[in-house]
């Protein structure tokens, strides 16, 4: 079982529905392409914050040491976790291997390109 942890449903699609374009250096989808998968939002969100300590300056310049803290999570046996990239970072708890995040971005709108969904969860 895959439970949804971020605010917004997660769109999986096939690459062949997609096209890579090296300027952008982004997968976008091709016309009417639909998900191969909908993992909608769980109602219940893992959240990073960040922790910013004052640093001495550099030539006059605000240095800060930043820290990652995240919400405090208990994971379920056989239940993986779809977070964010910088919570799954930052998570130090047990069961690390059951959070996932979205792997290779897809996008539309290649004149302001917009994430739409991905082509597979990353453990």
């Amino acid at each position: 079982m895959i439970k949804n942890m971020t605010p917004h449903p997660i769109n999986i699609y096939s690459i062949s529905d997609t096209t890579y374009d090296i300027a952008n250096r982004k997968y976008f989808l091709n016309e009417g392409a639909t998900p191969i998968a909908v993992i909608p939002a769980s109602g219940a969100l893992l959240n990073a914050k960040s922790v910013q300590i004052d640093k001495a300056p550099i030539d006059g310049i605000p240095v800060k040491e930043v820290k990652w803290e995240v919400d405090n999570f208990t994971t379920e046996p056989g239940i993986y976790y779809i977070v964010s990239n910088l919570y799954k970072s930052a998570y130090n708890g047990h069961n690390k291997e059951q959070l996932l995040t979205i792997g290779d971005p897809v996008y539309i709108n290649k004149d302001n390109p917009r994430p739409v969904g991905c082509l597979f969860l990353a453990q």
